[in-house]
């Protein structure tokens, strides 16, 4: 749905990079185009939690950017990461406009919520 004059910026992670972290405010939103990442917590008494490996195509980041809330967990690349990053109000704004583009959100964010 890019339609130019958007914020928009192809990224590389190495492995171990965090590309999202806990409890920190977004304004992008991410797809990722190559590599895979792990999503995990760790609770204040020092647990480790792995809540989920994504892998090309998943999005990262959607649902702290539509609700404004800060980052649920941690994502950190696993292998060589690209990620496409959306300024989040571009991201809105492509939802609200492209009927394709909301399917390909909405059938992620299912699928997520599915295998969880």
């Amino acid at each position: 749905m890019p339609c130019g004059g958007e914020k928009t910026r192809i990224r590389h992670y190495p492995p171990g990079e965090f590309i999202l972290r806990q409890g920190d405010e977004v304004s992008r939103v991410c797809i990722l185009l190559k590599g895979s990442t792990k999503h995990f917590v760790i609770t204040p008494n020092g647990v480790y939690y792995l809540i989920y490996v994504s892998s090309p195509g998943d999005l990262l980041g959607e649902l702290e950017v539509f609700h404004h809330f800060p980052v649920k967990h941690n994502i950190q690349a696993l292998t060589d990461c690209e990620t496409l990053e959306i300024d989040g109000e571009d991201f809105i704004r492509w939802l609200a406009e492209g009927k394709d583009f909301a399917l390909f959100c909405f059938r992620h964010i299912t699928s997520k919520v599915y295998q969880s």
